[in-house]
């Protein structure tokens, strides 16, 4: 399983991926990579970011909120990371090895790691990580993700091996959970209370001052941190009660980086000393067809729907081109994506001709029909749910409605509040619904289109490929890289072609900064992925300079 990452006010998790067909609002977009980075970065300066909600804990095996999880990346680190290209990359390990038969995996850890009390990280700190999180009396939201896991062990100080009950290639993504001190707790002293208020970590920050009363919480740079050392002396976290609230404070200057919509990119590029970015996400929006309806079990049907959808013209008009078209689960700036796939590039004349094979025909009134044998012909008709929280989307099904009606489809909108979608969605009770997936930095496939996970699962498009089914239990089990390349490759193409989602776009995000902020260069794994690289020119690291 993968780690959980929540995007909107309503979603549904599932081994670390969040089926986004609620409240996906107009805020979830976001970047442009840094240009004409200054040669020399030097120290010093401050940033300041806003967050929303309470901070109730920054310990990474108990972080639940998104804000959270956002500053204990700050404090914490793990065994590994994802790194630019979303590969997973050493952090506090030195490197690994993996046993032929994909069940052992051995950790050499880094000499240079340090706590911020100067005390070695070792693999007793590992051993002791992994002892909380399946610790019921702190009931680790983590817990659930390394069920894969028999046994774990440290050799010596510096090396730690996992044994797991099944091979699993996507075990590494799981190792990015922030490892935590052991020297800092005595059992006999155990308390909920004092795990939630553990303030000691290894990353480049550490904690100078949290002012619980004011909602702030103040980090300075780790000076003797094992990594690349910060330029930045500090990185001080607002919290505010909602997105809203965050863009006032940035309006106000109270904040130096903010999350924008599309709709607000114009007005933020107009704004004297900011620099807006957008950048990819691991997410993508699609129309989930139920497989068992007679309309849809024809892929050549759904092959003429994907065609007959304008949706270049949707990322243009409704995302102003802040996203991009998807024709397949894995993004196209994954290192997994599969470069070969059919595009789908808008062709109404070829949706026709595949409908005719199909056995549809369009008469002259421009009604799509099939003779039934009875003497009455049958429309080609289906209704799409929409969730009323989501006003784009909705927007979006409106043109989708117009593209259809060009070849005879008659497509009518079902809007409804999530909670009325969620309840179609567990009783298989639709025909199209209108939804997105935000995804981890792990091209897994399996969880919304193996068979296995028809009932009960996430696989609500009834959706049966036993090709496809080998293929992605075999990727997981396997940890030669050739091997998985080649699946990955296969396993897409088999999505591209049979479609059981008509894929549609993916939102990029957007960002807001300050622009005397360099190295600036947020990515699929988030805003301060890099945070190490941020600086400030001095003449603008004088209190109150924007």
């Amino acid at each position: 399983m993968l780690k959980y990452r929540i995007i909107t006010i309503i979603s549904i998790l599932f081994a670390a991926l969040i089926l986004v067909i609620s409240g996906c609002s107009d805020n979830n977009v976001i970047e442009e990579p840094e240009e004409n980075i200054e040669i020399n970065p030097v120290n010093g300066g401050n940033l300041v970011i806003g967050i929303d909600g309470n901070v109730e804990t920054l310990n990474p095996i108990l972080a639940t909120g998104e804000g959270e999880r956002q500053i204990s990346g700050f404090i914490f680190r793990g065994l590994v990371k994802s790194g630019e290209d979303l590969r997973n990359i050493p952090e506090l390990a030195e490197s690994w090895e993996i046993s032929p038969d994909g069940l052992e995996w051995t950790f050499l850890l880094k000499d240079s790691a340090r706590w911020h009390d100067g005390t070695p990280v070792t693999s007793q700190d590992v051993v002791f990580t992994f002892d909380r999180i399946f610790d019921p009396r702190l009931n680790s939201p983590l817990r659930e993700n390394f069920q894969n896991i028999a046994s774990y062990k440290a050799v010596d100080d510096k090396t730690v091996i996992f044994e797991l009950f099944q091979p699993d290639a996507f075990f590494l993504n799981d190792l990015t959970v922030g490892i935590i001190p052991a020297h800092i707790f005595k059992e006999e002293d155990f308390t909920v209370e004092a795990y939630k208020n553990l303030t000691i970590g290894n990353g480049p920050f550490k904690i100078k001052n949290w002012d619980k009363t004011l909602k702030t919480l103040t980090l300075e740079k780790n000076h003797d941190y094992f990594g690349k050392v910060p330029y930045l002396d500090e990185v001080i976290f607002k919290t505010f009660p909602d997105s809203e609230a965050q863009k006032s404070a940035f309006k106000a200057g109270e904040i130096d980086t903010v999350e924008i919509s599309i709709d607000d990119w114009p007005l933020y590029q107009q704004m004297k000393n900011v620099k807006t970015y957008q950048f990819p996400r691991m997410y993508y929006e699609f129309i989930g067809l139920n497989l068992k309806k007679n309309h849809f079990q024809d892929f050549k049907i759904r092959q003429a729907l994907i065609y007959a959808i304008n949706r270049g013209k949707i990322v243009g008009e409704v995302l102003l081109n802040k996203g991009r078209t998807v024709n397949s689960p894995i993004p196209d700036h994954s290192w997994a994506f599969n470069s070969n796939l059919e595009r789908y590039q808008y062709n109404p004349q070829k949706a026709l001709n595949l409908l005719k094979e199909a056995g549809w025909e369009i008469s002259e009134d421009r009604i799509l029909y099939k003779e039934t044998g009875t003497g009455k012909r049958e429309k080609f008709e289906f209704t799409l749910i929409v969730n009323e929280e989501n006003k784009m989307r909705y927007r979006v099904a409106e043109l989708i409605k117009q593209d259809l009606e060009q070849i005879g489809i008659h497509m009518k909108i079902l809007v409804k509040p999530w909670d009325e979608v969620l309840k179609h969605i567990r009783r298989r009770d639709f025909e199209a619904v209108f939804a997105a997936w935000e995804l981890d930095t792990v091209p897994d496939m399996q969880f919304a289109f193996h068979s296995n996970e028809i009932s009960g699962g996430y696989n609500f498009v009834s959706y049966i490929n036993q090709e496809f089914d080998k293929i992605v239990v075999e990727l997981r089990r396997t940890t030669d890289t050739k091997k998985r390349q080649e699946l990955l490759l296969k396993s897409q193409e088999i999505i591209n072609r049979d479609l059981p989602y008509i894929f549609l776009y993916s939102k990029d995000r957007l960002l807001a900064v300050r622009s005397k902020f360099k190295g600036v260069f947020p990515n699929p794994n988030g805003f301060y992925w890099n945070i190490e690289e941020w600086w400030v020119p001095e003449e603008f690291q004088k209190k109150g300079d924007k």
